[in-house]
């Protein structure tokens, strides 16, 4: 507890044992079933039609967001984003991506 507010959420309110913060229900909400309320969140990789379709461990959800080479946390995820939402890559130079780069059709 920091300042009179928790940092965990104590699960024996949910039916369940121990604690879990925030860092754990998000990963955890993201790879599978929410853990608090059930269900699955709008933002996680079961949606709409493919609810209760994929079931991560917090080791594989952490390579995806964190760990891997193409992280969407790191620097792949700006140049995926990127050329997503632009129709191109990000545009760029010999050291990587510059302004006033070369861009390529994506």
């Amino acid at each position: 507890m920091v300042g009179g507010v928790p940092l965990e959420f104590e699960m024996i309110l949910v039916g369940g044992t121990g604690t879990m913060d925030a860092n754990n229900w998000w990963q955890l909400s993201l790879g599978s079933e929410e853990p608090i309320a059930g269900g699955y969140i709008e933002i996680g990789l079961n949606r709409g039609e493919y609810e209760g379709t994929v079931d991560l461990s917090p080791a594989k959800v952490r390579e995806i967001l964190y760990d891997s080479e193409y992280a969407l946390t790191g620097d792949f995820a700006t140049a995926f984003v990127y050329g997503e939402c632009s129709g191109v890559s990000l545009p760029t130079g010999s050291e990587g991506p510059v302004m006033g780069g070369t861009v390529h059709t994506w």
